[in-house]
């Protein structure tokens, strides 16, 4: 009675369980002939049957269809960096101003200033003495 409870356990855990999460997880349109809701029903009632049709029949396949990342719409279309920073939701706020970024980029290039790439705090050697004399004035409040 034991061992019976033990398999009826292990296949629920091992098999119907994974492939509801799958069905529930599996985006609508991917579905065939069978709903969401008629798959989940399926492998809930007839358990063990349900979750093999589900593995065998209502999975679809992965090698037949486009990667995860761009799901049934294709392949994104390939912007250029203006088109990409025009349709970007921050250049529809008040404050962003495509013309006045380009124009101060190309004010910057004619004078023949780089952008650096900003330094981490480990760089700046104001910081560290800051830090350094924070650490001590706490060691010393903890002896004193």
């Amino acid at each position: 009675m034991l061992l019976r409870g033990a398999v009826v356990a292990l296949v629920t855990v091992g098999l119907v369980v994974p492939c509801l999460i799958d069905a529930a997880r599996m985006p609508r349109h991917e579905f065939g002939w069978l709903s969401r809701r008629a798959w989940l029903a399926l492998i809930v009632v007839l358990w063990p049957l349900g979750a093999i049709a589900w593995l065998l029949v209502g999975r679809p396949r992965r090698g037949r269809r486009e990667p995860l990342a761009y799901g049934h719409l294709g392949r994104p279309p390939r912007l250029s960096a203006q088109e990409a920073l025009r349709r970007h939701p921050a250049s529809q706020s008040v404050e962003f101003s495509y013309d006045a970024l380009l124009a101060e980029a190309e004010a910057d290039a004619a004078a023949g200033r780089a952008r650096l790439a900003p330094t981490g705090p480990d760089d700046d050697q104001q910081f560290l003495t800051e830090l350094g004399r924070a650490i001590r004035e706490a060691r010393e409040r903890e002896e004193g």
